[in-house]
């Protein structure tokens, strides 16, 4: 066995094991010091309440009480059951419209401004300056994400044919 047993697992696991162990001090003896390897608010706030001593809140059921209401202030445990209808739903065509509702909500213009560190809401005087100083900055190299002269020269271009489709 690994000297982090649970370093595999993401903060809701934790979470959760967090709340199925309460009684348990081995678990959360483990659990407490993997989450002080762990820099995350999330983590942190779940190794104060698993760190709680128990003469704090008296018997583990109250400790685990605590937990109960830490993550249900958070919005990650439902009703007494446990159960979060929050989550994510597996039906593939409902993810498929949602995510075709997002993308239509993104332009050609924002994912190139924002390949360049821009936004839309930027005043065009600005955008331009921006592109000015990449064009400074890139003449005869790359930077590390790979965005060339010509990569910028194309963008521009696509740009202003974008604004010019819709008239602005």
């Amino acid at each position: 066995m690994s000297g982090r047993p649970y370093a595999s697992l993401k903060i809701s696991q934790l979470e959760e094991l967090a709340l199925a162990s309460r009684e348990d001090d081995v678990v959360l003896r483990r659990l407490a010091a993997e989450l002080r390897l762990r820099k995350t608010l999330r983590a942190q706030k779940l190794l104060r309440t698993v760190e709680a001593s128990p003469a704090e809140y008296g018997e583990a059921a109250e400790v685990g009480a605590a937990l109960d209401s830490v993550l249900r202030q958070e919005g990650r445990v439902g009703g007494p059951d446990g159960n979060n209808d929050s989550g994510p739903s597996q039906d593939y065509e409902s993810l498929k419209r949602k995510y075709e509702t997002l993308r239509a909500t993104f332009t050609l213009e924002a994912e190139i401004l924002a390949r360049w560190g821009m936004t839309p809401l930027l005043p065009a005087d600005l955008q331009i300056q921006v592109f000015d100083a990449w064009e400074g900055r890139l003449m005869g190299s790359m930077d590390s994400l790979i965005r060339t002269p010509e990569r910028l020269l194309a963008d521009r271009e696509r740009i202003a044919l974008e604004r010019k489709a819709r008239g602005i």
